[in-house]
């Protein structure tokens, strides 16, 4: 007899005789079908019970969406339908700066160790990760979309806004901005993306 360690109910036995004196005994679970071959399709969809925690605002360039950090992942609201959703996907650790680009089609997210995030806003999908090395305390996008700036520390690098399309090296650095007296709060573009 075989001893699986499940209730005797839950098991049907049979016995196979072979041309040796040992008999061989297969159990079979009886009943549903187990999860594994169960098919769910089941998506994440919503964040509920979370909290903001001061996390960073950002609307969309319609100005009827709002994106919000809440702990690790970004939440959108639909101000004018009224509804919500959270992105599947979630940082390492909790968001500290996000920001949209000017068509709103790509959303950069960084944590508070310096990992980004660069999602696609209509698939919601991630399509790159870049480890930044550094807190990183400001993100804006060039209003022509081409290019986006990073403080970290004392420092400005402005990266060229990566395509959609997944690549081996999707972030180029253009340029990096040093001799500031302080660490750097708040970056602002002027309106000719110069």
């Amino acid at each position: 007899h075989v001893d699986l360690g499940l209730p005797p109910r839950t098991l049907r036995s049979r016995t196979f005789e072979s041309s040796s004196p040992r008999q061989f005994v297969r159990a079979e679970p009886s009943g549903p079908a187990p999860c594994s071959r169960m098919r769910l399709s089941y998506e994440f969809s919503n964040l509920c019970g979370t909290v903001y925690r001061q996390g960073p605002l950002v609307f969309g360039p319609s100005g009827d969406v709002l994106y919000s950090a809440v702990g690790n992942r970004v939440q959108c609201f639909d101000l004018v339908r009224s509804r919500s959703f959270t992105f599947p996907f979630e940082a390492r650790r909790n968001l500290t700066q996000i920001a949209l680009s000017p068509d709103g089609a790509v959303l950069l997210g960084v944590d508070e160790e310096g990992h980004l995030i660069l999602a696609n806003v209509r698939r919601r999908v991630v399509v790159a990760h870049l480890n930044l090395k550094s807190k990183v305390t400001a993100v804006a996008f060039s209003p022509d979309g081409k290019w986006v700036a990073f403080a970290a520390g004392r420092l400005v690098q402005v990266w060229a806004t990566p395509a959609l399309e997944r690549s081996f090296t999707p972030f180029a650095l253009h340029r990096t901005f040093g001799g500031h007296g302080d660490d750097i709060l708040c970056l602002r573009w002027s309106s000719d993306s110069l």
